[in-house]
């Protein structure tokens, strides 16, 4: 298989030869299920082959102008929702470029966190309690470290699931936008 997707790749699908056809079964039925479309049959062999981590299929030529649904993983209905969303190709998938980044690789101390900002803070657990807050409970867990003490809340929790999750003196790495209410962060 190897040896006929190099000569695809070197010669393009349409010069392949009907002697490989005639000395494999599994190459005929791979020809019956591409509708005996060298190209579609071309596409077929190295989907094949990618399952064996084979990289010269990567170096076909039109590998970025193949429909996005052959993707792995991506199928006929995903692609009707990428396709909408104008991404046809596996080209397009490559130059989506993000519309946002979040730096994770600065952890701040409470202190050095700022009203506003969206910063990531390493605290340790002290303890938690629930309060009523405009007729819905609301958990409130204080947290520290070296410097300062800090208020995380939680309008939608499981209280079991949180007992158990939250240990004194545990290490936690919190991450969101900091705010001040009556004083505190």
């Amino acid at each position: 298989m190897k040896k006929i997707l190099r000569q695809v790749i070197k010669n393009g699908s349409s010069a392949l030869s009907l002697k490989y056809f005639e000395q494999s079964d599994f190459l005929k039925s791979l020809l019956e299920l591409s509708d005996n479309n060298l190209e579609n049959f071309s596409f077929n062999l190295a989907s094949k082959i990618q399952k064996d981590n084979y990289p010269d299929y990567l170096k076909t030529a039109n590998y970025l102008d193949t429909d996005v649904q052959y993707l792995k993983g991506v199928g006929p209905k995903r692609a009707l929702i990428l396709k909408s969303r104008g991404i046809h190709t596996i080209g397009d998938v490559l130059n989506i470029i993000p519309n946002n980044y979040r730096d994770l690789t600065e952890i701040r101390t409470i202190e050095n966190s700022f009203p506003g900002k969206t910063t990531l803070i390493k605290v340790k657990f002290r303890a938690f309690n629930e309060i009523f807050y405009q007729r819905r409970k609301v958990l409130q867990a204080v947290f520290f470290d070296d410097s300062s003490e800090i208020i995380l809340k939680w309008f939608h929790f499981k209280m079991s699931y949180l007992k158990n999750y939250f240990i004194k003196d545990t290490d936690f790495i919190v991450y969101g936008k900091v705010r001040y209410f009556n004083n505190f962060k």
